[in-house]
């Protein structure tokens, strides 16, 4: 199982960090740039998982993340006007899905 991490860039970019929790040194980051994405989209943890993770990185107590809650997905809800963006994964792969509200789709199609 992988841990992540987020970092927001600005307007609709960030970067995914997965960390193996058996061997912190087996990383890999993911940087996504949306064009005309919601800037201030704030990521929702979906399908909890139990307990929390602990990032002590740096020497300064103030850049930790500690009690941070895991879960098995992230949606950004709403990253376009009815249209969420979730990330998951899926054994050592990395997918994601753009799913639309029932509105969104009754607009495209009706």
């Amino acid at each position: 199982m992988l841990s992540s991490r987020i970092s927001y860039l600005n307007g609709g970019e960030f970067v995914i960090e997965f960390v193996n929790p058996a061997d912190p040194a087996l990383r890999e980051s993911v940087h996504v740039a949306l064009v005309g994405a919601e800037p201030n989209v704030e990521p929702e943890g979906i399908d909890p998982l139990p307990g929390v993770t602990h990032y002590y990185i740096g020497s300064d107590p103030k850049a930790w993340l500690t009690n941070v809650k895991r879960s098995r997905k992230v949606r950004y809800r709403y990253l376009y006007p009815g249209i969420d963006l979730i990330f998951y994964g899926n054994g050592p792969q990395l997918e994601f899905d753009f799913e639309a509200s029932q509105e969104r789709m009754c607009l495209a199609s009706c």
